[in-house]
């Protein structure tokens, strides 16, 4: 600061010798930006730095997987994406920035990524040596950073290096772990020449596709032309940890900084400031007023302000057309802002099971107009839906439509012929060809994103499956969706024989307000996990929640806030930190919901065959009650495993009502057996539904002694498992999960442990709501599988338990002899952070702490008589 206080005499207060000034301008960007953000099965890595697709990935043997920032790649082996050319030579300034994830020291090093060519200087390998330091690799010349971090040790770590301009030796560089500078040597004064000749590779060096190949995770991988500044790399570290921001969040945020202007990133808006901040350089704070403040240099950055009173969104889900009504409806319900205005008036469609409860099927000239247009001129917007289409036309054909035709006033969402989404303005069009083919079969995302500010088809954002593509803009057509149209399900504005529609639709979504990548990807994740198959309405309540940071319940699930500590944004965590799921919203605040909160999901039915000996009736315990108690015939009431048993021989059974989980709804089934041997035929445990292609539900145990489940018209086989016919007891857990219709989809457990095995057919699992249920032989007559042997605690969840669950309830039978029902008690005092009192035990809540297995039942440990991990060190401990 300075001021003149008269005659130019004043005061001035000396800018910090010590700080870093901020940046200038730069021309020179990030030229590759990998997020890997694609979907699972994705062939192309896109490049959505300013080289464009000229650095695009091909990728061969890499699969996607959940990452650092969204997705990431796996790398093993002979796996590696080829990128284009090189995007710097010779001795240019450059940055290259790349987050790795690696398990263990090697015997050889690792190169995470290179560009140019094996020759003298001419290379550039970001390398991780054997000891697992951060190095690079020239040819002919190398550093040597023995001492600094491991970066293999199993967690994400960011490497950077810098070559500033002027510098042309290894010398000169700079290098940086996770924000911080590291010392090093170089081990020769080769001059650095990156050849113009070679490619981007990631996966190994530039040598040879067997030379120093990478084996591990590798996520966010980015190339400025430029040199970064040491905070600038600093904040690029710390706003991925903090706001979950990929390179592109941050080099947008740096280049407003250069420009002294506001930005609003992933609908987050970062206010400017001249001066006044005071925290570390780079390094992002929260304060009392602030949600977030990262000074970038000289006190100059930007705030992110803490809303004292977060209010609901009015430029909401303006649309929501569920398609849940019943077959025969007439009209389809926007549960959306605009209510009514927006219902569906239907003519021709049908009603069908669709991605998330009903859809609609749509042919030839079917159609379902929707009041008027929802989103008019060039105002933001969000439109998606999914689609189902059962392969490739000669036409494209419209999904949705809004507007008129006339230029730039239409607005359709279209798959073209090969199967590519793309959008339609009239006079204007996207070209996505090479992105993935949504004309499959299954179902499928589509979601158009038109950012505020945006005019164009080339300043749109398209997601597939949450991921994001690329297109090219046929025009330069303004985009001015005309207010006098219709919104319409089925065709094109043009006219009703335009563009005909020929597929299933579901669960349509208009926002006037344009959807960040992450909330895109959340929308997806929570409408494709199991035991959740949200529908946007779903999400929409959530992302109210979350901005104002409170509790919610979905479904009747509760989703407990958490402001930090949550990875993975937008993507649903499933198992993982004692939850059952989890979900980073973004800078790591976001959702979880503890083991046993949901409170839609039951333990159906619960046999325990606890009945006194000569007992007619098995009694059930679970939520179907009296509906679901069995008809005793011929077995007998012995002592078991927890407490009393029934002992089957010959023809003896249990009629236990209807089947009590029916098509391909999710489940989990339990039951502990003693079978004393090995036999000619398979045996059956308990069976439910009909003996018709996929209608019935066997759980099994073959001749061998192996656990296997038989639905008619397919089965499974386990041959190698562990034998469960060796006159033990033994657990035998069958899991359905939810959206999963095929035998090869199950998770099948023997004592707690997961099992293989190979699915014999792809028939379709539909358990048929007519059949009964029986225990003691199969459903198709009553001489047919019979078994031999005691069964005891038979149990029937309608949700599909988490791997943790399924040991902890084999755990807590085998320590305390609690049977299903006290297990379910536990887990859900454990998902309501509560304690519970069992058999006169009482046991306490644990936020942390807890060091036993996940799982496992731990006796006299962590001070307590028994101790219960369910993930993350949270769970529940007995004192008594």
């Amino acid at each position: 600061y300075e001021i003149n206080l008269g005659g130019g005499a004043g005061i001035v207060v000396p800018v910090d010798p010590n700080a870093e000034p901020p940046p200038a301008p730069s021309a020179s960007g990030l030229a590759v930006h990998l997020a890997f953000d694609e979907a699972a099965g994705s062939l192309t890595a896109l490049n959505t730095g300013t080289a464009g697709a000229a650095q695009n990935g091909a990728v061969t043997g890499a699969t996607f997987v959940a990452g650092k920032l969204g997705n990431a790649v796996q790398i093993d082996g002979q796996d590696h994406i080829v990128a284009g050319p090189t995007p710097v030579t010779g001795a240019a300034a450059r940055t290259t920035s790349v987050w790795v994830k690696m398990s263990g020291a090697s015997t050889a090093i690792r190169t995470a990524l290179t560009f140019g060519q094996n020759s003298s200087g001419g290379k550039w390998d970001v390398d991780i040596d054997t000891a697992g330091n951060f190095e690079l690799g020239i040819a002919n010349g190398r550093t040597d950073s023995a001492g600094s971090p491991n970066v293999a040790d199993g967690a994400w770590h960011n490497l950077t290096a810098v070559l500033p301009s002027g510098a042309t030796t290894l010398a000169g560089a700079k290098f940086y772990v996770d924000g911080a500078p590291i010392a090093f040597t170089a081990t020769s004064a080769q001059v650095i020449n990156t050849a113009a000749g070679g490619s981007l590779i990631v996966g190994h060096a530039a040598n040879s596709g067997t030379f120093q190949q990478f084996a591990g995770d590798i996520d966010d991988l980015a190339i400025w032309t430029r040199p970064l500044g040491a905070t600038e790399v600093a904040a690029m570290v710390s706003l991925a940890n903090t706001a979950g921001y990929d390179a592109g969040n941050v080099d947008t945020l740096l280049a407003a900084f250069a420009s002294a202007s506001n930005v609003t990133i992933d609908g987050v808006t970062w206010t400017y400031r001249a001066s006044g901040l005071t925290g570390p350089a780079g390094v992002v704070q929260t304060t009392a007023t602030n949600r977030y403040e990262i000074n970038l240099g000289g006190g100059a950055g930007f705030v992110v302000a803490a809303d004292p009173d977060p209010q609901p969104a009015t430029d909401g889900l303006t649309v929501h057309l569920a398609f849940d009504e019943s077959p025969g409806s007439a009209t389809a319900i926007n549960g959306g802002l605009s209510a009514a205005a927006n219902d569906g008036a239907i003519t021709g469609a049908t009603y069908v099971a669709g991605k998330l409860g009903n859809a609609v099927q749509i042919d030839a000239l079917d159609r379902i107009v929707a009041g008027p247009t929802p989103i008019s001129g060039a105002a933001a917007r969000t439109t998606s839906v999914w689609v189902k289409l059962p392969g490739a036309s000669t036409a494209i054909r419209t999904a949705l439509t809004f507007g008129t035709n006339s230029n730039g006033s239409k607005w359709d969402l279209d798959v073209d012929a090969a199967g590519n989404f793309e959008l339609g303005i009239a006079n204007g069009r996207t070209d996505s060809a090479g992105s993935p083919n949504v004309a499959d079969g299954a179902w499928h995302n589509l979601t158009a994103v038109l950012p505020s500010g945006a005019t164009t088809l080339a300043g749109l954002k398209f997601y597939v499956d949450g991921a994001p593509i690329s297109f090219t803009a046929t025009s330069t057509q303004l985009i001015k969706t005309a207010s006098t149209g219709s919104l319409i399900i089925g065709h094109a504005a043009n006219s009703l024989n335009f563009q005909q529609y020929a597929g299933e639709i579901d669960d349509v979504a208009i926002w006037a307000r344009p959807l960040s990548a992450t909330e895109v990807r959340a929308m997806v994740s929570l409408a494709n996990t199991a035991g959740l198959h949200y529908n946007a309405g779903d999400l929409d309540a959530m992302l109210a929640a979350f901005r104002a940071g409170t509790d919610i319940v979905i479904d009747g699930t509760t989703w407990k806030y958490r402001a930090s500590g949550l990875t993975g944004a937008g993507v649903v965590g499933v198992g993982t930190g004692g939850n059952l799921y989890e979900l980073d919203l973004g800078g790591g605040a976001g959702f979880v919901v503890p083991l046993g909160t949901s409170t839609s999901d039951a333990l159906t039915v619960h046999m325990p065959f606890d009945d006194a000996a000569g007992s007619p009736i098995a009694l059930n315990t679970g939520t179907s009650g009296a509906a679901n108690n069995g008809s005793v015939s011929g077995t007998e009431f012995v002592g078991g495993k927890l407490g009393n048993a029934v002992q089957f021989a010959g023809l003896d059974r249990i009629t236990a009502g209807f089947a009590p989980i029916v098509g391909s709804a999710a489940r989990t089934t339990s039951v502990w057996v003693k079978v004393p041997g090995p036999s000619t035929s398979i045996r059956t445990a308990f069976s439910f539904g009909t003996n018709s292609n996929g209608g019935k539900w066997d759980v099994d145990i073959d001749a061998a002694g192996n656990f296997e489940i038989g639905i008619a018209g397919g089965r499974i086989d386990s041959a190698g498992s562990s034998s469960v016919t060796d006159g033990a007891w033994h657990n035998l857990t069958a899991v359905l999960p939810s959206g999963a219709n095929k035998l090869g989809q199950l998770q099948l457990y023997v004592d707690g442990a997961p099992i293989t095995f190979t699915a014999t057919a792809t028939t379709a699992i539909n358990t048929a709501a007519t059949g009964a249920f029986i225990v003691g032989q199969s459903v198709n007559s009553t001489n047919f599988q019979q078994l031999d042997g005691q069964l005891d605690d038979l149990a029937i969840w309608n949700r599909p338990l988490a791997a943790i669950e399924v040991r902890a309830f084999v755990s807590l039978a085998n320590t305390l002899q609690y049977d299903a029902g006290k297990a379910e008690a536990l887990l859900s005092a454990f998902g309501h952070g509560s304690g519970v009192v069992l058999d006169g035990r009482a046991w306490v809540y644990r936020a942390s702490g807890l060091t036993g297995p996940e799982g496992a039942v731990a006796v006299a440990t962590d001070g307590f008589t028994y101790a219960l991990n369910l993930g993350g060190g949270a769970g529940l401990a007995a004192v008594n």
